[in-house]
């Protein structure tokens, strides 16, 4: 079944109804990629495989592994140039934040 999508699901609707400001959106988004990818690495480095099988049933990678898995062509390409924008604006808001501070 799409577990991974419905997941991907819940999160999107997380994100609508907690975020009204677009620095909330890029930074769930950012905090959802990177929680993603540190799972990834503990499913990987990990010994027990029935935890191990658990996690790829459940929950992708990361965003773009979960977009190239369910779109292809023009449409993926769109929605990782936007990615690639949101990690961007993240970048120059954790830039922004530690320039403040000194």
């Amino acid at each position: 079944m799409y577990y991974d999508l419905i997941i991907l699901l819940i999160i999107v609707l997380g994100i609508i109804f907690f975020c009204r400001k677009f620095k909330n959106f890029v930074y769930l988004i950012a905090v959802v990629d990177i929680f993603l990818r540190i799972i990834t690495f503990i499913k990987n480095n990990i010994g027990l495989i029935d935890v191990k099988n658990i996690l790829d049933k459940y929950l992708p990678d990361n965003l773009p592994s979960l977009v190239y898995k369910y779109t292809n062509g023009i449409v993926s390409d769109i929605i990782m140039w936007i990615y690639l924008f949101i990690f961007i604006c993240f970048l120059c808001y954790t830039v922004k934040i530690l320039w403040r501070r000194k």
